[in-house]
This record gives structure tokens, C-alpha cells and sequence, in this order.
């Protein structure tokens, strides 16, 4: 526990150091309360798993995880998320291709095609997680000197958004967001999307990467 809290009080600073955020002192002891009570429920085989004990949603959110991979020579790009809840259940999965001009404009058509998928599907949504540093910075007001090409599509993200209750976009490292980006290395080379429902039978190479990362279901 004393470990747990430290980690995240020295988060808390780098958070106000970097991204002049108060800090919230509740935030870091519910954070160090789930944290030790997933390493305890976790088991043996899934212990060290950093996806499953460190960023599953808390209780009772659900999230989108989401990635995108481009080749700027060829013009396309492939979009790839998972929405997955509290107890690490991959509620969808999903992949396609798009056409693009940017890294910065596959990582915002990527946010964008989650989140409408998500809306579709009628999932309540939390909280939306991206390794694209510059759509974070994008989206959340921190780069003002985005393309300004695509000031229209940062504006409709921004929008969708809050028109679900979000208020901005949270960052993931790339290493702990393996099941997204591996879903858009797959979509860049399909000609439409391909879904994923809970339930249902998915690919073999998906189920290999969920139980990798430590998913449960």
C-alpha cells in the first residue's frame, strides 16, 4: 500500500509540474486502493500483467481503448479500439481501414470512429484512452498550432466528447494499449470495418493478444 500511494502522489506532482493539474488527493488514495486490491485478486498466472493491474477502468466505468498506425506514403491508415468495462471484460473490438494525410489525422478519425461505434452500441463511456501524444495535446488545448487542415475534425472530436459526458482525452502508453494497436495494424490492410461483440467467437491472434495483456473475458 505505502508503495501504491507513493506511485501515485508522484504521478499527482508530474500531472502539476507538466500539465498545471491541482492535485486530488482522493483521486490518489481511491488509485492506490484499487491498485493493491488488483494485485491481490489478480491470479498467478496474471500477476505482473500491467494492462489488467494497472489500467482497467475503475469500478463501474467503462472505457475506450484506442490506437491508430498510418503509411504516409501510401495515404492509409488503420483505426483499431476496444471498449472494455471495470472487471476487464472486452465488451467490442473493432478495426478498419482509413484514408488519411497525417499521423495526427489517423489518430483523430481513429478517436472518432470508437466513439461512434460506441455510440451505436449504446455503451455509456467514461473515459476514452489514446497514445497519439499529439491528438491528446490536440484535443485537449494543449498544441495550438495543430494543422490547421484539420481544426474541423479536432472540433467535431471535441464535441463528441462532451456530447457523452467526457471532458477531455487521457493518454496510455503504447506498451500498456497492445489490444488497440494491434487492431489497427490489422484494420490498415482491410477494406471495411470488422467488429468484435462479447460473446461471440473473435480470431484467434485477438484472443491471444486479450489474454497477453491480461483480459478477463
Amino acid at each position: 500500500m505505502v508503495a501504491a500511494v507513493t506511485w501515485y502522489i508522484w504521478k499527482a506532482r508530474c500531472d502539476t509540474i507538466f500539465k498545471q493539474r491541482r492535485p486530488d488527493f482522493r483521486w490518489i488514495a481511491d488509485k492506490a486502493m484499487e491498485h493493491v486490491k488488483d494485485f491481490y485478486s489478480a491470479t498467478a498466472e496474471r500477476v505482473g500483467k500491467s494492462f489488467y493491474l494497472l489500467n482497467r477502468p475503475p469500478p463501474g466505468y467503462v472505457y475506450i481503448y484506442n490506437a491508430a498506425c498510418w503509411d504516409l506514403v501510401k495515404g492509409k491508415g488503420g483505426a483499431g479500439f476496444c471498449i472494455i468495462d471495470s472487471n476487464a471484460c472486452v465488451l467490442l473490438a473493432g478495426c478498419c481501414p482509413m484514408q488519411i494525410c497525417s499521423k495526427m489525422d489517423a489518430g483523430v478519425k481513429s478517436v472518432l470512429t470508437a466513439i461512434s461505434w460506441a455510440q451505436r452500441e449504446n455503451f455509456s463511456i467514461q473515459g476514452t484512452l489514446v497514445s497519439c501524444t499529439e491528438v491528446w495535446k490536440a484535443v485537449n488545448g494543449h498544441d495550438n498550432e495543430a494543422d490547421w487542415r484539420l481544426q474541423p475534425l479536432i472540433i467535431e472530436l471535441r464535441q463528441k466528447l462532451l456530447n457523452s459526458g467526457q471532458q477531455r482525452l487521457d493518454y496510455i502508453p503504447w506498451k500498456w494499449n497492445k489490444i488497440a494497436g494491434s487492431l489497427a495494424g490489422h484494420g490498415i490492410n482491410l477494406v471495411s470495418i470488422s467488429l468484435f461483440h462479447r460473446g461471440m467467437e473473435r480470431p484467434r491472434w485477438l484472443m491471444r493478444m486479450v489474454e497477453t495483456a491480461g483480459q478477463l473475458h
